[in-house]
């Protein structure tokens, strides 16, 4: 597991959803991995987290399986997903356009 990163947790206050807040995390997450040396980034999120998995594919997650009762709170279903390979030309260049976007919405944040 020396060439993935594995992001544990993305979470904000429901006063400040929506505002971009928690894409800037993930795209933060995305380049301590490429810090890190690793190839892809995986992560778990709760099948009834639509918008958590909509911001993740558009960060190029796919779905790669199913972890079932995963969380302890309720015992939802986790979805398993993963990047391609972060160093991937193709990649890194759409990664670079959504960040740019970000940096664009949030200004001088």
């Amino acid at each position: 597991m020396v060439d993935e990163a594995h992001v544990t947790t993305i979470a904000l206050h429901p006063d400040y959803r929506g505002r971009g807040l928690g894409e800037l995390l993930l795209t933060n997450l995305i380049d301590i991995s490429y810090d890190i040396g690793a190839k892809w980034v995986t992560l778990e999120v709760r099948v009834s987290n639509y918008i958590a998995q909509n911001l993740y594919r558009k960060y190029g997650f796919r779905e790669a399986g199913l972890r079932h009762r995963y969380y302890s709170d309720n015992q939802e279903d986790a979805l398993i997903m993963w990047t391609e390979e972060i160093n991937s030309p193709a990649y890194r260049e759409q990664f670079q356009e959504l960040k740019d976007l970000l940096k664009k919405k949030l200004g001088s944040f």
